[in-house]
């Protein structure tokens, strides 16, 4: 498995678990974004709510949102943007690149959506 898509409410949230490298198509309608949960959804944008993760030894993840490195998480335990009063809204567009450099890990990614509906 590298990445599983679950929970995915309409217009609201999806999770996105991995346990290699994954990038995360955000933006487009059905077939398009992994992000979408029926076939009306147009995903526009998604924020990134909270992270879960955990590494092996010498292990870490880091997130990058197009160019940009949003987050590197080392070793085990949860980031909880939203938990803090704020998303991390960051080139909310761009897909959502979750490497893991190393090897033994997994991440959850909780990503809050922006959508329309044809």
């Amino acid at each position: 498995m590298v990445a599983t898509y679950y929970n995915s409410t309409a217009g609201q949230r999806s999770v996105i678990h991995a346990n290699a490298t994954a990038t995360v198509v955000v933006a487009g309608a059905s077939g398009v974004s992994n992000l979408v949960s029926n076939t009306t959804e147009v995903v526009i944008a998604g924020t990134i709510n909270k992270v879960l993760y955990a590494s092996g030894a010498g292990s870490y993840w880091t997130i990058k949102r197009g160019a940009n490195l949003v987050g590197t998480y080392v070793e085990t335990g949860v980031m909880d943007y939203n938990g803090h009063g704020a998303s991390l809204k960051s080139d909310p567009t761009a897909n959502i690149v979750a490497t893991l450099v190393g090897s033994n890990g997994y991440i959850i990614i909780d990503v809050a959506k922006v959508s329309s509906f044809t």
